[in-house]
């Protein structure tokens, strides 16, 4: 997505949610995130050539990113199982990223043979 268009939904956030420029870009990014994981998710579902998903993020900032890419991060799983890790006493459980606001962990779907 361009950064004029992020940019424009980054305003109309803002103006719906009556809330401030920061907190508008962390919806944003965040939402935006959520839909492109959920959209390789359902392609990957119908597709016959992908058999399971991946995380990626070269620079985990966040203690959940950390023990996410810790666990997950060179390993393949089922497309329908989920992520899980537990930081500080909470489960943190979801089938694709994002994990938490602001979350930069992306979901990858490796194509595999059966």
């Amino acid at each position: 997505m361009r950064d004029s268009n992020l940019n424009n939904i980054k305003e109309e956030v803002k103006n719906i949610f009556n809330t401030t420029e920061s907190r508008a870009k962390s919806i944003v990014r965040t939402e935006t995130n959520r839909a492109e994981s959920y959209g390789k998710l359902e392609g990957a579902s119908q597709s016959e050539l992908v058999l399971g998903k991946s995380l990626v993020n070269s620079n985990p900032e966040s203690d959940i990113c950390k023990k996410m890419i810790a666990k997950y991060g060179d390993k393949t799983i089922d497309l329908n199982e989920k992520f899980n890790v537990t930081v500080n006493g909470k489960v943190i459980e979801d089938l694709s990223p994002p994990f938490h606001v602001n979350c930069k962990t992306r979901l990858i779907t490796p194509r595999l043979t059966k």
